[in-house]
């Protein structure tokens, strides 16, 4: 074989005597040599040994040396051939030729003339054979790469100069409309991408031909239903091994799903956040570090801080010190857990440094595969309430019973007006409720909308889903 030590040759020539110098020459000379002295002997040895070359002789008594050409034809063998004629005519010749000998030579044979063409003859082989090894190479590599990518749904291209596609993997195939991937080899690419897109794709893959960086764009597309679906690309060069332009490699999957998904929890937040404009309760958002992302502008009205304030800090920085002490393993434990805040109430220092007591309730917020990123929840400012619950407490007539529940003698029982809710003092004055418990109890109010009244004067906004 051309890959050992020594090419080997067949010579077949039915004349012993020029059959024997042309071995002895070509041992000389270093190649590994063998003889055969008709077509059936020639036939039968070619069936189990691949030769680099043979010299054949066109005329073997009464049979012809072409059967030899067309039996290595047949079998798709690359041994080369010399053919050795003693015809004074150049025709056969000329057909061996044809039919895929690689030269001919006349008796009487000039050895060096002998070695020269079949040096050549050996060169072109190895030649041959190299490059074939380099292309198997390639086709068992991409072999390899389709069988690989042909298993992913995602979209896999490669385009040659000309945008014709020199590769394409079965999940985009089959996008595309074709059952087989190799239906779409060799077609221009440009024919399947509409006029709407048509600038945004080919504007990137340009820029990267002329040297941009890998470039990922986001294209809209209209599918076979009439919807439309959105698409995200990455575009690449593939450069040969000499640094030079090979291919545009083009990486794409379907993102409709993601794109939606993200339409929806905009929506949704917007929703939020103008909910959040119209009630007097402060919502927020915070991430899995405890750290506020989202504060409504109510925060102002709570604790002093524009919203802009309180974003990067967490809620124990509004905290005094014993609070925050007090509050952080209630809070931790109940994310450890995944658990709602239900109705926990803490303390706050007002910007002023005024105490605030808040009822903080919050639900966990999770991605798509279900890891916690955060919680979105609700302050209400309770101060007032737990003040008049203090000062009530402290007042004459009030007792608490077995059950821990608080009554009142008859004697402090108020008269509060069925329909408009004013209160009938001793006096036989009707007061509103918050001049009734200002004058009583030193109390001032604050106003708002509480969730059943947010959810009747606006029923368009309020969803109690947007905090789940």
């Amino acid at each position: 074989m051309l890959n050992d030590s020594e090419p080997n040759i067949l010579v077949v020539e039915d004349d012993p005597q020029m059959r024997e110098s042309l071995r002895a020459l070509l041992s000389v000379n270093g190649y590994d040599v063998q003889t055969s002295k008709n077509l059936q002997d020639t036939i039968d040895t070619l069936s189990s040994i691949v030769y680099d070359l043979i010299l054949l002789d066109l005329r073997l008594k009464d049979q012809s040396g072409f059967d030899v050409i067309d039996f290595l034809e047949k079998k798709k063998i690359d041994t080369r051939v010399i053919v050795v004629t003693g015809e004074q005519s150049e025709k056969k010749a000329i057909t061996a030729l044809r039919k895929g000998a690689i030269d001919y030579l006349k008796k009487p044979i000039e050895p060096d003339e002998l070695i020269e063409s079949i040096k050549k003859a050996l060169v072109c082989l190895n030649h041959q054979r190299k490059k074939k090894q380099v292309e198997n190479t390639i086709i068992s590599s991409r072999e390899r790469y389709r069988r690989i990518v042909d298993s992913q749904r995602d979209y896999v291209l490669l385009l040659n100069e000309n945008y014709e596609i020199s590769f394409i993997n079965r999940s985009y195939a089959n996008y595309l409309g074709a059952d087989e991937p190799k239906a779409l080899v060799g077609r221009n690419y440009k024919g399947f991408i509409s006029e709407l897109t048509h600038d945004l794709v080919f504007g990137s893959i340009d820029a990267v031909r002329s040297g941009s960086t890998a470039m990922t764009v986001e294209i809209q597309i209209l599918g076979a239903n009439g919807l439309s679906r959105w698409q995200e690309w990455d575009f690449s060069v593939v450069l040969n091994k000499n640094g030079k332009f090979s291919e545009i490699q083009c990486l794409g999957r379907d993102v409709t799903q993601n794109k939606l998904r993200t339409k929806e929890i905009e929506k949704k937040k917007e929703k939020f956040r103008k909910l959040a404009e119209l009630t007097s309760d402060w919502l927020w958002e915070i991430d899995n570090h405890n750290v506020y992302t989202y504060a409504s502008p109510v925060v102002f009205d709570l604790l002093g801080y524009q919203p802009e304030e309180v974003l990067g800090k967490s809620p124990f920085d509004f905290m005094p010190a014993s609070e925050a002490e007090r509050m952080k393993p209630i809070f931790q434990r109940l994310i450890a857990k995944h658990k709602p805040i239900k109705a926990v109430e803490n303390i706050n220092l007002h910007k002023n440094g005024s105490e605030i007591i808040l009822e903080t309730s919050g639900v966990p917020i999770f991605d798509q595969v279900g890891a916690l990123i955060g919680y979105r929840g609700i302050d209400r400012n309770i101060t007032i309430r737990k003040m008049m619950e203090k000062n009530l407490s402290e007042e004459p007539g009030i007792h608490t019973n077995k059950a821990g529940q608080k009554n009142s003698s008859t004697d402090r029982m108020i008269a509060i007006c069925a329909s408009c809710k004013k209160i009938h003092d001793k006096k036989d004055n009707w007061s509103p409720i918050e001049d009734y418990f200002q004058a009583h109890f030193n109390f001032t109010f604050s106003h708002g909308i509480c969730p059943e009244c947010s959810k009747k004067l606006y029923p368009e906004l309020y969803d109690m889903k947007t905090l789940t």
